[in-house]
């Protein structure tokens, strides 16, 4: 898609220089898809850091009491739970 952008030329230059491109506009597309790439694994990164487990462990341990008394007993015997 051909549009026109106004961007500062030190950057454009630097940023051709740093991605290797010979064309202004690859140097650009690269440069954005990396971004994109980029945010995208930050906002997944943020996502799954924000879940609490800490409960999970409990809350498992609960319903496995509920679920499996005879596999519990047999643990507490054993000293395992």
């Amino acid at each position: 898609m051909r549009t026109t952008i106004t961007i500062n030329s030190t950057l454009l230059d630097e940023l051709v220089e740093m991605t290797g491109e010979k064309s202004k506009s690859v140097a650009l597309s690269t440069a954005a898809e990396e971004y994109v790439r980029s945010r995208k694994l930050k906002d997944l990164k943020d996502f799954w850091l924000g879940i609490r487990v800490d409960n999970v462990r409990h809350e498992n341990k609960e319903v496995d009491l509920q679920r499996f008394p005879e596999q519990n007993a047999i643990r507490k015997q054993d000293g395992v739970c």
